[in-house]
């Protein structure tokens, strides 16, 4: 064999390995996006060679589908199917989610079928092997559980194996509590707990209902009903750590703070670096005048998370308590900085103004807060607090009718 032979053999093996790759991502996308375009109205785009960024490429545009292509055909191993946004009809969401990995190996065998039956050329046999090897290895991948995929965007959504899996989970789950979750996703809250009662009514409710029901619960504000879910879990099964820090959490907002430590202590106990339990104890310890060991805590939040908007609130929290204004204002800045909308940053915000003799800003602020967030607690108290030194002020008498 001349010496030449083989590295054109290996060239051609990783060329049409290469070629099979990129036919691999195009068939995939377009398994996702035929679905959308025969049972939906919406436009469809999909991304050939990056999750998003529209950066050194071009549009390709076919009626409601649009194409982008990115120059570079290395990239090509990554592609992304979307369409615009709204809920998909749940059938077609778990077709659209199967069918991108499932056109590939679909393809795959079909193209291996037929060049074996026309008995095709050795090289055009290879290629539909590496084809099919390829995109029942991408079936494995992309239908793994729990794996996620980070957007050019730095969001971070689930993979197909991901979304499928959650999916399903959510079309076996009894319809009233599916509208619970979707009421949740929505934020209409208020919706929750109305429809997680009559779930409680129905019989044969397995654990993972429970604990369904028992987290939504606690996001609607039924701190009761969802006391009464975590027992009912306990009784069934051992609660997991995320169970018994929405616990910890609930008896924080009944106001049983010292059943709420031993939770959190334990917590932290077991897992020493976790920034929310640590960020949860700290601001229960400055609700019970315990500021420095708050700080502490929320300190080594903050060092091992920097962005850690809440845990920057409730330092500023417990330093302004202590009488330590200007570095608990300095805090407070900062996590404002990161997080804008956050109603809880005002209104402490708003005792610092408090405490430093400004209640215009403090009426201000509180007013801020309740619009982002009205179920705050202890603010109503606090804006008729900062109406009543504004009326005593001696500048600010007629300020608040």
């Amino acid at each position: 064999m001349p010496p030449i032979v083989f590295p054109l053999i290996l060239l051609l093996f990783f060329g049409l390995l290469f070629l099979a790759m990129i036919l691999s991502t195009v068939v995939h996308e377009l398994g996702h996006a035929i679905p959308l375009l025969l049972f939906t109205r919406r436009k469809v785009c999909i991304y050939l060679g990056s999750y998003g960024n529209t950066k050194e490429g071009f549009w390709v545009r076919l009626g409601r589908l649009n194409i982008w292509m990115c120059y570079n055909l290395l990239r090509w191993r990554k592609g992304m199917c979307i369409s615009e946004e709204g809920e998909l009809p749940g059938n077609v969401a778990l077709l659209y989610t199967v069918s991108g990995p499932a056109a590939s190996v679909i393809v795959g065998a079909f193209a291996s079928f037929m060049v074996f039956s026309y008995d095709a050329h050795g090289a055009v046999k290879l290629f539909g092997v590496i084809f099919d090897a390829f995109a029942i290895f991408q079936l494995f991948v992309n239908l793994k559980p729990n794996a996620q995929i980070t957007l050019d965007d730095g969001n971070v959504i689930g993979s197909d194996g991901t979304q499928f899996s959650n999916l399903f989970a959510v079309m076996t789950l009894p319809r009233r509590l599916a509208l619970a979750i979707k009421a949740f996703n929505e934020k209409k809250f208020e919706e929750i707990a109305p429809l997680l009662d009559e779930v409680m009514k129905t019989r044969h409710r397995s654990v993972r209902v429970y604990k369904l029901v028992f987290y939504l619960y606690a996001q609607a504000g039924a701190f009761d009903k969802a006391e009464e879910v975590y027992e009912i879990l306990r009784a069934k099964s051992k609660p997991e750590p995320v169970e018994d820090a929405v616990y910890a959490y609930i008896l924080l907002k009944k106001g049983r703070y010292d059943e709420s430590l031993k939770c959190y202590n334990k917590l932290i106990d077991n897992d020493p670096d976790n920034t929310g339990y640590l960020n949860n104890r700290g601001f229960l310890l400055s609700l019970i005048g315990e500021y420095q060991q708050s700080i502490a805590d929320l300190d080594k939040a903050i060092e091992i998370q920097p962005d850690l908007a809440y845990a920057l609130n409730n330092r500023g929290y417990a330093k302004i308590k202590q009488g330590k204004l200007q570095d608990g204002f300095e805090d407070v800045m900062s996590s404002l900085k990161l997080d804008g909308n956050n109603g809880w940053a005002y209104q402490t915000l708003g005792i610092y103004y408090l405490r430093k003799g400004e209640p215009d800003n403090a009426f201000e602020q509180f007013q801020k807060a309740k619009e982002l967030e009205p179920g705050l607690e202890d603010i109503d108290s606090l804006i008729a607090e900062a109406k009543a030194a504004i009326k005593e002020g001696p500048d600010c008498r007629d300020a608040v009718q």
